[in-house]
């Protein structure tokens, strides 16, 4: 089974960077683009987006724009909706304090104003048209705020469970904890180690994992309790981008491996105290 191996990034820039951006995106990105901060929101929230790139100038920089409460309506026939403004850059940002951001835009007044204030919402990785337009800078500088955002790696703890194990497994497993949702069964993890299954199981045996249908939770409820500290989510939303069919798998998931339920992951459990209980359920006997 061959995975898609594009990284899916939001992006809200103005019409000037798209067609820079889409030839340096290349076959590694899979951009899906925004026509303004609520859609943008919109689409963070419903699809498993890896990270976003933005412009701050790109829909009036710090302003929401004025939307209608009703969308789709036949042009012509429907009386004009009330009118309520929506989110701004920063409402957005606020509201997914964990997914990687990119700036990327041009040097001028306008913009320079709004990279200092995303600047002050501590996103430093930086994007200037038409200096780093080229593909190289642009993998560069995604990989770097990726890092930053603490995903794009195994954690420690649970990266020790895993040594012995031969270096086509563990990228295998390293693919499952950048992307969970794209690894829904053990011969997903066989299939990208270039392996079968049987052949899986034996190399397990040198370690304490009990079963990689528990690596491929860990991952699951690992960067679930990511998306559980950003308030924008819900449970269900959460279920979906992680690749759960529904919310009540993640929730079982979660108590059998946490102890909690998913809601009380926003509250009860520090990251650390995540990575530590899910290593231990990992190598924990049946």
């Amino acid at each position: 089974m061959a995975f898609p191996r594009k990284l899916l990034i939001a992006v809200s820039v103005s019409a000037a960077l798209r067609v820079p951006l889409r030839r340096a995106a290349d076959e590694a990105y899979r951009l899906i683009e925004a026509e303004d901060w609520l859609d943008l929101q919109d689409i963070v929230r419903r699809r498993p987006v890896d990270a976003i790139i933005i412009d701050p100038a790109a829909h009036g920089h710090e302003h929401g724009h004025e939307h209608g409460h009703e969308h789709g309506h036949e042009h012509g026939h429907t009386p004009a909706p009330a009118l309520s403004r929506g989110p701004s850059m920063t409402d957005v940002l606020d509201a997914f304090p964990r997914t990687p951001i990119v700036i990327y835009t041009s040097l001028d007044t306008q913009s320079a104003r709004g990279v200092v204030n995303l600047v002050h919402h501590g996103i430093v990785d930086v994007l200037l048209h038409p200096f780093d337009d080229g593909a190289v800078r642009l993998h560069e500088v995604v990989a770097q705020a990726m890092l930053r955002r603490r995903d794009a790696y195994i954690p420690s703890p649970l990266r020790r469970a895993m040594e012995g194990l031969p270096p086509n497994i563990v990228r295998a497993f390293q693919q499952a904890f950048d992307r969970p949702q794209a690894f829904l069964s053990i011969a997903d993890v066989a299939a990208t180690a270039q392996i079968n299954p049987t052949t899986l199981y034996r190399s397990l045996r040198r370690t304490p994992i009990q079963s990689p249908r528990r690596v491929l939770i860990a991952a699951k409820l690992l960067r679930g309790h990511r998306y559980m500290k950003e308030p924008a989510y819900s449970v269900g939303e959460i279920a979906t981008k992680i690749g759960y069919r529904d919310a009540r798998m993640f929730a079982r998931h979660t108590r059998l491996a946490l102890g909690v339920k998913p809601r009380q992951l926003r509250v009860r459990m520090s990251d650390y105290a995540v990575v530590d209980r899910l290593a231990e359920w990992m190598c924990r006997p049946e």
